[in-house]
Parts: structure tokens; sequence; C-alpha cells
């Protein structure tokens, strides 16, 4: 990859941006229907947790993954990862 054309949606110009890679977010939902209404969730459907922790709502039931974690942390680990790689 060495760049991404870019084109005007109001002029029709088009422009090329020279670039290495490319990090596209296509959206993200928590998959968390299954504890709906037995864990407090946030208005996005993310299951809340104690800050620093796994711990939720209820007692003995811990979240990890894509149903606790925020779009910008996702986005942070991804960037985390991609800067890794090089």
């Amino acid at each position: 990859m060495s760049g991404i054309l870019i084109k005007n949606r109001d002029t029709k110009e088009e422009s090329v941006l020279e670039v290495k890679g490319l990090f596209y977010g296509i959206g993200h939902s928590p998959n968390s229907q299954l504890v709906e209404g037995h864990v407090d969730l946030d208005g996005a459907g993310y299951i809340l947790v104690e800050e620093g922790t796994a711990k939720t709502s209820v007692e003995g039931v811990f979240a990890a993954g894509d149903v606790q974690m925020v779009f910008y942390q996702y986005a942070w680990i991804q960037y985390e990862l991609i800067c890794m790689w090089g």
C-alpha cells in the first residue's frame, strides 16, 4: 500500500494521500443480549464493570472483551497492536 485515493464529494476532485497502512473501523456492537436485564449495561449495551476490574454489578459475574470495552479502548488496543507489528 502506498496511498489512498480521496475524492471530494462536492468538487469531485481526486487526490492521493500517501500512506503506508490503513486502519479502518467498520463499527462495533457489543454482544451483550444474553445478560441484558441481569447485569448493568450502559446506554450502548456495554457491560458496566468496576473500574480497573472485570467485576460486574452481579457478584461472581465478570465481563471481558468486546462486551465491556468501549470503542476508544478497542481502537487503542488495535493501535498498539499495529505499532507492535511495525
